[in-house]
């Protein structure tokens, strides 16, 4: 006598989805009749009949219980198992689309970077972009678009290409090129409040060199602009604020703590605004 082996939890959930969760011998569903779904062999286990899913089928409770009453015909049983069958042959088919899939897109990735590295190597002329540089610039062709890398890539070489004497390429200018281009890459994708949010960083640790803290003025900054925004403001008035508030303000206060101490009760007091107030001021400013 064969052993019955206990059904996964994953078994039986792909038998009531291949026969929407409805009894095979009575027709009843648990969505519409009081019904508890069960999982039956159609060989029995005692017959030799084994737990692949052809030889599986979606019973309820009471004919699984007694179904020498309600035997589900051989028809329906072929039936069956050619759906099961055409199933798994969709299942197969689609997973080498997928893999093809993935082949066609590396086989573009890698065209991708090749034509990167041609750019490059063409614009160090006497020299050539190393191992390192090559998987640097991997990574940034991953997470950027091509055109911004291509644009960050002519930026990075007008900045920061030297010549020696003679009028060739420094190797120090050139390493410097290489590792400049994901940092101008980043702040081409940053927000226009970010970028401004920056600049206005970099005010205050030029005039605040003792006690300045970078970490803290990019929170109080990132404070500032986020509970403008929940206000309700928009990028372009934030960015006049940033302008017209948080700028004189960066460049006259006395001293850092005076400069930080201010922007934190300006921020405590746009907290306390409700989210229509920056709307309604809008409304009476464009009337």
């Amino acid at each position: 006598m064969a052993k019955r082996k206990a059904l996964s939890k994953k078994i039986r959930f792909e038998v009531f989805k291949r026969d929407k969760f409805t009894c095979n011998y009575c027709g009843r569903s648990p969505v519409i009749d009081d019904v508890v779904l069960e999982v039956d062999h159609i060989i029995p286990v005692k017959e030799g009949g084994n737990n692949h899913i052809l030889n599986l089928v979606t019973s309820c409770f009471d004919c699984n219980r007694g179904k020498a009453a309600n035997k589900i015909d051989d028809n329906k049983v072929v039936a069956q198992q050619k759906k099961q069958l055409d199933l798994e042959q969709d299942k197969k088919e689609q997973m080498e689309l997928v893999f093809q899939w993935h082949k066609d897109c590396q086989g573009i990735d890698d065209e991708k970077n090749k034509r990167v590295f041609e750019y490059v190597n063409n614009l160090l002329i006497t020299r050539s972009i190393n191992a390192t540089g090559e998987a640097n610039l991997i990574k940034l062709t991953k997470k950027f678009q091509l055109k911004d890398v291509l644009k960050a890539i002519d930026i990075s070489a007008d900045s920061y290409f030297r010549y020696d004497e003679d009028h060739n390429l420094t190797m120090e200018s050139a390493s410097l090129f290489i590792d400049k281009i994901g940092g101008i890459l980043f702040n081409m994708n940053r927000s226009a409040v970010d970028n401004k949010s920056s600049y206005i960083k970099g005010i205050c640790r030029n005039r605040f060199t003792s006690y300045f803290s970078e970490q803290i003025s990019s929170i109080i900054l990132k404070q500032y602009t986020v509970a403008l925004d929940q206000a309700g403001w928009s990028e372009e008035r934030i960015l006049a604020d940033l302008e017209d508030e948080v700028m004189p303000l960066s460049k006259e206060a006395k001293s850092w703590d005076l400069w930080k101490q201010q922007m934190e009760r300006w921020i405590f007091d746009i907290k306390g605004w409700s989210p229509q107030e920056p709307d309604e001021e809008l409304i009476a400013e464009e009337l």
